[in-house]
């Protein structure tokens, strides 16, 4: 598959296509579930086949020119809005039996792509950010993005960036639980 940086080039005059056309442009962001869990447990062996096979069901169901390998296990896609949940679904049911079903779930992050100058940079972070809010699931699923979860991050991100100064500040009041041996009752 492309490079993200050829994806970005070459993706811009189709989507904007798209748009003259009428249709609307989505953009998919995959991400498998604890492949660095998954290395570690089988190998990287295996995680490459399971790379190489996703690789594959994403060039089958959306075409070799639409898609990219962006790092590691991250994929992105563009494709049209009518018809990406069948080819999703279509993917999910397929990437449930890649390995021998030695395999990962994946989340998939949507973007609905609006002619309004948001370039395809910031349209891919919009996709991760729906992606990355998939948490505690252990089948492949997809979430579009909403401003809630742009909210949701920007609090998030809030929150790690003043951590250390609220620690210091004693904004924070931190509560130890003792540990107690059960058998001698001690600590």
């Amino acid at each position: 598959l492309q490079n993200m940086r050829h994806f970005l080039i070459s993706a811009k005059p189709h989507i904007q296509e798209m748009w003259k056309t009428g249709k609307t442009p989505v953009l998919l962001y995959f991400n498998m579930r604890n492949l660095k869990a998954f290395n570690n447990r089988f190998g990287f062996h295996e995680g490459d086949i399971l790379l190489q096979e996703l690789a594959r069901l994403i060039r089958g169901e959306f075409g070799m020119d639409r898609s990219s390998r962006f790092e590691s296990d991250h994929f992105a896609v563009y494709t049209e809005l009518q018809g990406a949940d069948q080819k999703l679904k279509r993917l999910f049911e397929k990437s449930d039996r890649i390995n021998g079903g030695n395999n990962l779930p994946l989340k998939v992050g949507a973007y609905k792509l609006q002619d309004d100058g948001t370039n395809l940079s910031a349209a891919c972070c919009r996709a991760k950010m729906a992606s990355d809010s998939i948490t505690e699931q252990t089948k492949s699923a997809v979430v579009y993005f909403t401003e809630d979860i742009m909210r949701q991050t920007a609090m998030h991100r809030h929150v790690l960036r003043c951590f250390e100064k609220a620690l210091r500040e004693e904004w924070v009041e931190v509560y130890y639980q003792p540990v107690i041996r059960t058998r001698t009752q001690t600590a």
